[in-house]
């Protein structure tokens, strides 16, 4: 039976503490601070940001983040966050039994799990932020994704056009054609959906490479890979590209076959959420 991925406005009490409660062990354990890690360095090897290769690099990584949480307790998903629907910065998720809420003085968060003083610490890896506190500044710095935007990046296709990657080089600037994973990721089109997201939380979010410090880092990618499931249910006939045969190759190691590091699978492996053993509750 599939895994199911749950909004987290519907997750029981139950529910909310358990996926706290495996976090926190995770941390505990040490293994929680390898995933920021991985973060950071996937950026010396490939780009799992800009390319084509943003989604199912996301895609693999939310996985085995929620593979390791199984370990420590066999019921747990990581849940997802609709933006587009709660964008209260004083509701779900920023509530002290959940994710915590905005910063205080420094943009440190002061309650919940995750807070310095409750014993949280980020893996620091730039030697120039000595900072171990979580910070946030929720609402900050932009709105967040509408309804509206969703559904005009859910009505994008295709998958990725050339040059395959973000941002035209020459002259730098927004792509210059649109396509469904560059306006999802927030390079191109109203919304800016997961760089305004990131941006409206604030703090360790605003961070590209430690982003994941973040826990709130796993519910908005699962969210982010939900749209996905669901412009693929939407655009059957649509492919992943670039392809690497006939003149689609990109040199970003971000082609159909080019394994994704630091692992072997493909964009290809994880074009079907089904074959990989989880579905979201917003499915029909």
């Amino acid at each position: 039976m599939a895994a199911v991925r749950k909004d987290q406005r519907k997750l029981t009490t139950g529910e909310r503490s358990g996926f706290i409660a495996a976090v926190l062990a995770l941390k505990k354990q040490g293994l929680y601070d390898p995933f920021v890690q991985t973060h950071a360095d996937a950026h010396k090897r490939m780009v799992p940001h800009g390319g084509p290769a943003f989604l199912p690099w996301h895609r693999q990584f939310v996985l085995v983040f929620e593979q390791a949480l199984q370990r420590i307790d066999p019921s747990v998903t990581v849940p997802y966050w609709d933006w587009s629907v709660d964008q209260s910065p004083n509701a779900a998720p920023w509530t002290a039994d959940f994710m915590g809420g905005s910063g205080g003085p420094k943009k440190v968060v002061l309650d919940g799990p995750f807070a310095f003083a409750n014993g949280w610490q980020l893996n620091v890896i730039d030697p120039n932020v000595g900072q171990r506190e979580l910070t946030r500044r929720l609402g900050c710095e932009n709105e967040l994704p509408t309804a509206d935007d969703m559904r005009a990046v859910l009505d994008e296709v295709p998958y990725y056009v050339k040059p395959w990657q973000a941002f035209d080089p020459s002259p730098p600037g927004l792509a210059t054609q649109p396509s469904f994973c560059n306006r999802l990721e927030g390079n191109y089109g109203s919304g800016y959906i997961h760089g305004f997201v990131h941006n409206w939380v604030g703090g360790e979010m605003m961070r590209l490479l430690t982003s994941p410090n973040d826990p709130i880092f796993w519910l908005v990618h699962s969210n982010i890979d939900r749209v996905w499931v669901q412009w693929q249910q939407m655009h059957r006939a649509e492919q992943y590209h670039p392809t690497g045969v006939g003149g689609e190759n990109s040199p970003m190691n971000q082609n159909l076959n080019d394994p994704l590091w630091p692992w072997t699978v493909t964009p290809a492996d994880l074009w079907s959420h089904d074959a990989l053993g989880y579905r979201y509750d917003s499915e029909s």
